[in-house]
């Protein structure tokens, strides 16, 4: 269960924070997996072996031009230390329901849905970026999180976002999808990102941060020479998922937790 502290904090900023117990094997093992992924070049205790082009999830691309930050998805969801670090932890499952199980009596509506994004290495680049940009995922899910596997200072690869921005950004969102962007979408983006200060959410192993689906955030950089491990997993509900396709640009509604919705109505 979230705190009401921390409730107020992502229904006002669009995010909150906490720390988990994370099963120390399972750590050690997910760490070990991402040089698995990674070039047979890249040695961890060399930094400046971390070049080069490089395959993930998504892309091949240079480190350099990706700024250090890798994505490995679908082909490390078979390991059980990965699972365990996301849907199969208790702690983090229980704190999101806190934000998004709704008040029904009907089963269905109140499925709780994880959606594995995988583990997302950040390693640390001799470029410095000038300006940390923003963006807002494409797909659909209500709650995302970033799980720290190492402790994370700034500009070590901290997790940043724009607080607030969830508030201007939902009501313009209600088409937005992997294949469409709704009229001055990613200028309306480009306005908030200027507007609003970024903060970049540090901690030690074990913190977690839970953000609105419609936060404008960004990996950080990293140039602390060292990795900056996570783990991410979205959420969603039943009854979110039946809505997905025909949003009605709230930032809150009734699918998510009645909590969510008190501490909502009170800031109209």
């Amino acid at each position: 269960m979230l705190s009401k502290e921390n409730i107020n904090s992502f229904v006002r900023d669009g995010y909150c924070v906490l720390n988990i117990d994370l099963p120390c094997t399972a750590v050690k093992q997910a760490k070990e997996i991402v040089w698995d992924f990674t070039p047979p070049s890249f040695i961890p205790a060399e930094k400046n072996s971390w070049i080069g082009m490089v395959k993930d999830s998504c892309i091949i691309r240079s480190m350099d031009d990706r700024k250090g930050r890798l994505k490995f998805r679908d082909g490390t969801r078979g390991f059980r230390s990965m699972r365990a670090l996301t849907f199969y932890n208790r702690e983090l499952c229980e704190s999101v329901k806190s934000l998004i199980m709704p008040h029904t009596g009907i089963l269905k509506e109140k499925r709780f849905m994880p959606i594995y994004r995988g583990i997302y290495p950040i390693f640390s680049q001799n470029s410095i970026e000038d300006r940390i940009r923003g963006h807002c995922d494409t797909h659909f899910f209500q709650v995302g999180s970033v799980v720290y596997l190492n402790d994370v200072e700034i500009d070590g690869g901290a997790f940043t976002v724009w607080p607030g921005s969830h508030h201007i950004i939902a009501p313009h969102a209600t088409t937005l999808s992997h294949t469409h962007k709704p009229e001055g979408f990613d200028q309306l983006c480009e306005r908030v990102e200027r507007s609003i200060n970024p903060v970049q959410i540090t901690g030690k192993q074990g913190t977690v941060i839970l953000w609105h689906h419609r936060l404008l955030h960004s990996a950080g950089s990293n140039n602390l020479g060292g990795v900056r491990y996570a783990m991410l997993c979205d959420f969603k509900n039943g009854m979110a998922e039946e809505k997905s396709s025909d949003q009605s640009g709230q930032v809150f509604d009734e699918t998510w937790s009645p909590d969510v919705l008190a501490e909502y109505k009170k800031r109209l």
